[in-house]
């Protein structure tokens, strides 16, 4: 008698072992699952290359369309005149702009109770991990209030805006022979991560008075205050210069060349939907280039 005891205990372990198991996997699925971004609207031609954000050939492009679900390793290249609306599964929303690339290098979101959709959230509902990179051009961004334990950081050649919850607008522009990142922190908080030879200068700074990237020095924090701007810069003949334009050219779907007078021009690849749109350079400054329309980020036009 003891013993058929103690067998059907051990009978009763088993599926109880099992069940944990598969409860654990299913909360696994469904965390993977919530980590996601939403495209809400697109104008224009965007190239999506999912899955192959790290390497040169792979991946399955598509355009991308209103209503697509974004995911770890997915890469977005917008062709000139496109812009694109999106909104992450933790509430926070970005405009890509065009002549624009950016990748979700990594995404991670845990289980919420919450049955609002993406863009009905007014906080971040769970802890989350997002970090996007910004190959080259501009975004526009409004990241909702993170957990203490919440990240949502970009990066770029030049530096890492680390948002902690703000409204935002960041660009890496090819313009006057050399590469310049501007971070303008509109509310909020917004720690910038870099390398330069000096302090970094934050608020509105004149033409060459840009913090210069230096591989070299050690890397420093500087909080950019609420209507606050930051600039790093990178001239042409500078190791870091070269490697941008190295990393641009390894990108998918990008074709990079500099021509004899310094002239950067990339071409978008649009598979085969048509051929390629050249883009004559990267992202012409708005301010001084009236063909780009300066869209508010709260507004997902």
């Amino acid at each position: 008698m003891p013993t058929q005891h103690h067998f059907i205990m051990k009978t009763l372990r088993i599926p109880f072992t099992l069940f944990c198991l598969l409860a654990i996997s299913a909360l696994s699925s469904h965390a993977a699952e919530l980590a996601t971004a939403k495209v809400l609207s697109v104008s224009g031609t965007i190239m999506r290359t999912e899955g192959a954000a790290f390497i040169k050939i792979g991946g399955r492009e598509s355009i991308l369309k209103a209503g697509d679900i974004l995911r770890e390793g997915d890469r977005l290249n917008s062709t000139e005149g496109s812009k694109a609306f999106l909104v992450f599964s933790n509430g926070s929303e970005i405009t890509l702009y065009q002549n624009s690339s950016l990748s979700i290098l990594s995404i991670e979101q845990e289980p919420y109770t919450s049955q609002r959709v993406y863009n009905e959230l007014e906080a971040d509902p769970s802890k989350s991990q997002t970090l996007l990179e910004l190959d080259y051009g501009q975004i526009d961004g409004h990241v909702k209030k993170l957990t203490k334990e919440s990240s949502f950081d970009i990066k770029t050649a030049l530096g890492t805006a680390a948002i902690r919850g703000t409204r935002f607008s960041i660009s890496l522009l090819f313009t006057a022979n050399k590469f310049r990142l501007t971070i303008t922190n509109f509310d909020g908080l917004v720690d910038l991560i870099t390398q330069t030879t000096a302090a970094v200068i934050t608020g509105d700074t004149a033409e060459g008075e840009g913090n210069t990237f230096d591989s070299g020095s050690d890397v420093t924090t500087t909080p950019i205050p609420p209507a606050g701007e930051c600039n790093v810069e990178t001239n042409e003949g500078n190791p870091v210069f070269n490697a941008i334009v190295s990393g641009l050219a390894a990108a998918p779907g990008l074709d990079v060349s500099v021509s004899a007078d310094g002239t950067l021009t990339v071409e978008i690849s649009l598979g085969g939907s048509g051929g390629s749109i050249p883009a004559p350079e990267i992202t012409p400054d708005p301010v001084t280039d009236p063909g780009i329309i300066v869209v508010s980020p709260a507004d997902p036009g």
